[in-house]
């Protein structure tokens, strides 16, 4: 596939284009996405950067050059620690419609999430150690939250001195 500028889209994929523009920032899509097609101009690749991911978004045309089918997909950037391979993913396909850009939309955000680590226990702060060992310890001030897990021994044991209660998780 080469790559081509947004100009030269056909006009039965603009609404393509106005479609990526609410993801863009300030609307400026040719900074953000990249466009590819086939000889033929039957296949039309849009691809989309993230920091962690790559996203893929084909449609494929019919003979009469109208979209018939779009479908996307992702591939990480960079393997995870280990691993000499990128993780990735299908996301949704099916027929070109208005309908499935949102669920590919929708998709490419929930991807993109990520969980938010949060206490066991009301009002404690978890703190990881290493190990299987998770300890979780009441929270006095906010500079806790801002040590790294390695004082989590320090911290059992300065809580003990204190005559707090500490709690283990195994």
């Amino acid at each position: 596939m080469a790559q081509h500028p947004l100009t030269d889209l056909p006009p039965s994929l603009w609404k393509m284009v106005s479609w990526l523009e609410e993801i863009c920032p300030y609307q400026y899509v040719e900074k953000y996405v990249q466009y590819s097609q086939t000889k033929d101009n039957k296949t039309h690749r849009f691809k989309i950067f993230t920091k962690e991911n790559q996203y893929n978004i084909v449609v494929n045309m019919n003979d009469d050059d109208v979209p018939h089918y779009i479908g996307a997909s992702f591939i990480s950037r960079k393997p995870r620690a280990g691993e000499d391979w990128n993780r990735g993913n299908d996301l949704p396909d099916g027929d070109y419609s208005e309908e499935k850009l949102g669920y590919i939309k929708s998709a490419i955000v929930a991807t993109e999430l990520v969980k938010i680590i949060s206490p066991k226990h009301p009002g404690e702060t978890s703190i990881i150690s290493y190990g299987k060992n998770k300890k979780h310890f009441k929270e006095d001030s906010e500079s806790l939250n801002m040590l790294p897990p390695w004082h989590s021994y320090n911290l059992k044991k300065r809580y003990e001195e204190q005559d707090t209660k500490c709690i283990d998780k195994y």
